[in-house]
């Protein structure tokens, strides 16, 4: 049986007519509803904003200087938001242009609690001869292409439920450490990483499409699925990979057979989890409340 991630959420309801102008009693009401799914968002993770009124038409945000897409699930627009690694703790709000089908735009400037940063620190030595890997150009050419990925946002949502487990073993480093190389790089580790013996199978977490399956220098042999709405997910290190971009996935599916290729000290899988363009905690997923 498949292990699944599962993570409850205590929804914070702000209902925002104070900004409205006085309505003369008989005026219809133009109510409209924005939801938090969190009181507090940790650094590394994600939080949904429902928004909710009988005359929304759209609705469009900004947090943390990143857009915030909003999608119609049912009578409401949710949208996903999350606060990367290094996110400022202080003076962080959430803006959030709301259309009504009359055309008038209202707008909410609300503010965001950040949490603190707890993640601790790991130290990791490499052979001299993966020492060309610890130039920082390398990292931030990858990071470079790995956001304009995860910055995409597709209409469509594939995924329903929480994300399945790849490989079903023991997490070996967890993620957002602070990583040294060999005394010299310091940075963030961007994913989980799981125990995986060399050509152990990796599956997919959830349904959706693969748009990219090659080797990068960082990651190694990597493949990296879109599941809409602005998730993405990558498994990376692979010996083998066995899918290719364009193609259609269930979870489940077979992407791959783990390895140890790229800026890896031994074979296991490195997986991360994208969310509103910045990485998470893949283990803290799960399906947002959407009514």
């Amino acid at each position: 049986m498949r292990q699944f991630i599962r993570l409850s959420f205590t929804v914070v309801i702000l209902t925002v007519l104070g900004a409205l102008p006085a309505l003369a009693e008989d005026a219809a009401p133009v109510p409209v509803e924005l939801s938090l799914s969190f009181d507090v968002l940790e650094p590394g993770q994600f939080g949904t904003v429902i928004v909710a009124g009988w005359d929304v038409a759209s609705a469009s945000g900004v947090f943390d200087g990143r857009p915030v897409y909003f999608h119609r699930a049912g009578e409401s627009l949710v949208g996903l938001i999350a606060a990367s690694l290094g996110i400022d703790p202080n003076n962080q709000f959430l803006d959030v242009e709301v259309t009504l089908s009359s055309g008038e735009a209202l707008t909410y400037h609300l503010p965001v609690k950040i949490g603190w940063d707890a993640y601790g620190s790991q130290n990791i030595t490499l052979p001299s001869s993966m020492g060309y890997l610890l130039d920082p150009a390398l990292n931030d050419a990858e990071t470079k292409l790995l956001q304009g990925i995860y910055s995409r946002n597709t209409p469509m949502r594939y995924w329903d439920g929480p994300l399945a487990m790849p490989v079903k073993d023991q997490i070996t480093s967890p993620f957002g450490v602070f990583r040294v190389y060999n005394n010299s790089l310091t940075g963030r580790h961007t994913g989980q990483d799981i125990r995986a013996a060399k050509s152990t199978p990796v599956y997919a977490s959830a349904p959706g499409i693969v748009v990219l399956a090659e080797s990068l220098d960082i990651r190694g042999n990597t493949v990296i699925i879109d599941h809409g709405w602005g998730v993405f997910t990558s498994y990376c290190h692979f010996s083998e990979i066995l899918v290719e971009p364009g193609q259609s996935v269930q979870t489940g599916d077979l992407l791959g057979m783990s390895g140890n290729t790229g800026r890896s000290a031994g074979p296991h899988l490195h997986w991360e989890l994208a969310v509103a363009g910045t990485w998470v905690d893949p283990l803290v997923w799960n399906q947002p409340p959407i009514p």
